[in-house]
């Protein structure tokens, strides 16, 4: 259960123990803050809460909890308090105890600032030396963009600043765009220290993050309608890319109902992955090859490749001429390197040839292909895995980071030099994590994919691979007896492929959010609420031209209120809605020629 407070002029929401969304007026401060514990292999374990007490006036607000954290050998204890005046300062404090002795990566606070900072100035203080005057990065940085931060500000708004002051230990920056998270990350401790790092029984830690708005006491801005605004822009469209779905690592037993429920998504290609890892990989392509001839798509072939990369190379591609197998693209990613390099990309040309796109890419997250960027001359294109839980869990964290593949493939974009840019795949839960994530089958899915390609888009991604067809990680039941949620969204986007996304502003409440599509004289607008409440939404419908269709994805009518150039609607939790318009035909077009 979520609740909303106010400290000063900023208002936040406290989501089980966590402060998100702080912001000022209609403008993120900060994405999120909140404590870690993050075990030897990066793991985040979930804390349990006790003794909480949350006490919020009408400008003021005071949380505090008990929190413990246990994972085999690690039980860690702290005590949590936040604490929010009416000057809009906010001041988080955290006296933690360790109650054994453990290997960790990280224990402390995490502050998150918004990807919308991208490009804006900001004053960095260290705990020596000067001041230091620079920018969030505009592209993904490789490397941390600040070490040493004692504080940072930056300007919310003319004339209005927000400064974060950190204590207690030694913090520094990370873009966290490179794992496909919607922001940038102020951590502790700094990744130059040698890590796992012991932390003996009985060490203690304390510290605190106060953030204030400068000048204090700066006014309230004028507060909105309380109401959602959705507005298609013409300003900020671009092609639809090539929608894929993965194929199961098993073989698809393929039948009629399977068949046509892959059919009726209109989707461009399915992913094989061969593993040369795998003894049997090369009848991966065989698998392909009949599920492709069955649902009539193309292939994308992701290699994983070993040493003998180049014979494993010309194995592949003799297995798909043996089987005349449509291949669209050649994914070439090493099983013992971050990423494609000169070395795999030159055999690539020599074992797969040049007449079908050669793609280099990396098993891992954007992270590993943008501090091992291959030589662009020697590809047709680069590629990237993604996935909404690589630092949280929650359905607020799934929400926040639908961004930010966006950001990832504008960076790939620049330093591939205008080549192509694939997403593939798209998960759910890491790849590496154990079993399905229970929320792919939920609407939360349904519409974190639409909003997901809605960024893709924007950014140029010439295609991307959602999911698996089938099973417990696709879009429906392993025979396609039973769609889920995520198979409705889909479909809706197929009946617009070769058409153009357009982009959907958003106002009043980020978690409403989703995806207009265009082809012709046709708009379709699909939107969704990422929250457990209901939401009051004007759809801005000026320039879009009729309405002809108003109702929730899954073919329930749903109650609409219509004015001449919008429309409203109370939007619940869970599910989608689609709205659709025609253009009237020009005149040229009614009449069969021109006037």
């Amino acid at each position: 259960m979520t609740s909303k407070v106010r400290a000063g002029a900023l208002t936040a929401v406290i989501d089980n123990g966590v402060v998100r969304h702080v912001r000022y007026g209609g403008r993120e401060v900060l994405r999120r803050v909140y404590f870690a514990v993050r075990d030897r292999q990066w793991g985040t374990l979930a804390a349990e809460l006790s003794n909480v007490s949350l006490e919020a006036g009408e400008r003021s607000f005071r949380l505090s909890y008990d929190a413990e954290y246990r994972q085999e050998e690690i039980h860690f204890a702290a005590k949590i308090a936040v604490e929010g005046d009416e000057s809009g300062r906010v001041q988080w404090t955290v006296e933690g105890r360790a109650l054994s002795t453990f290997w960790k990566n990280r224990v402390g606070f995490c502050v998150l600032h918004p990807m919308e900072c991208a490009g804006r100035q900001c004053r960095v203080e260290h705990s020596e030396g000067p001041a230091e005057r620079g920018e969030f990065p505009l592209r993904v940085s490789p490397q941390q963009p600040f070490l040493d931060i004692r504080a940072i500000r930056h300007e919310i708004e003319e004339g209005v600043s927000a400064e974060v002051r950190l204590e207690g230990e030694v913090f520094e920056m990370e873009d966290q765009r490179n794992w496909t998270d919607g922001s940038y990350k102020i951590y502790s401790t700094p990744l130059r220290r040698p890590f796992p790092a012991q932390m003996r029984e009985g060490a203690e830690v304390r510290q605190t993050v106060t953030l204030r708005l400068l000048p204090e006491g700066a006014e309230e801005p004028a507060a909105g309608e309380g109401r959602v605004e959705l507005r298609v822009s013409e300003e900020k469209k671009a092609a639809l890319p090539a929608v894929g779905l993965g194929l199961p690592q098993e073989e698809v037993r393929t039948n009629g109902v399977w068949v046509e429920r892959l059919k009726a998504l209109n989707l461009k290609h399915l992913r094989a992955e061969i593993d040369f890892r795998r003894k049997d990989a090369g009848k991966g392509l065989g698998a392909a090859a009949r599920a492709a001839a069955a649902s009539g798509l193309a292939v994308e072939a992701a290699l994983v490749v070993t040493r003998d990369g180049e014979a494993e190379m010309r194995e592949a591609r003799e297995i798909a001429e043996a089987w005349k197998l449509n291949v669209c693209r050649w994914m070439v990613t090493p099983a013992g390197r971050k990423a494609a390099g000169a070395e795999e990309m030159l055999a690539a040309r020599r074992a797969l040839g040049t007449a079908v796109p050669l793609i280099a890419g990396t098993q891992g997250y954007f992270a590993d292909l943008n501090r091992n960027r291959p030589e662009a001359e020697l590809l047709d294109g680069v590629c990237f895995t993604a996935n909404p839980q690589v630092h949280q869990t929650d359905d607020a964290t799934l929400a926040d980071n639908a961004a930010g593949t966006g950001a990832a493939v504008e960076c790939a974009r620049e330093f591939a030099e205008g080549r192509t840019v694939h997403v593939s795949p798209v998960t759910l839960r890491p790849r590496t994590a154990h079993g399905a994530d229970a929320r792919q089958q939920s609407w939360l899915a349904a519409l974190w994919t639409l909003v997901h390609l809605k960024h893709a888009a924007a950014a140029g991604a010439a295609s991307v691979t959602y999911y698996e067809t089938c099973g417990e990680k696709g879009v429906m039941s392993r025979m396609g007896e039973e769609v889920y949620p995520v198979w409705h969204a889909l479909r809706e986007v197929g009946e617009f492929a070769g058409g153009e996304a357009a982009w959907l502003e958003t106002s009043g409440a980020p978690e409403v959010d989703g995806l207009a599509l265009r082809l012709g004289r046709k708009t379709r607008v699909l939107f969704g609420n990422f929250t457990e409440e209901a939401r009051a939404v004007r759809l801005n419908c000026g320039g879009l031209g009729a309405l002809t269709g108003f109702r929730s994805v899954e073919g329930s009518e749903a109650p609409v209120e219509l004015g001449e150039e919008w429309m409203d609607v109370a939007l619940a939790a869970g599910g989608l809605v689609r709205a659709d318009f025609e253009m009237p035909a020009r005149v040229e077009e009614a009449d069969g020629g021109e006037e």
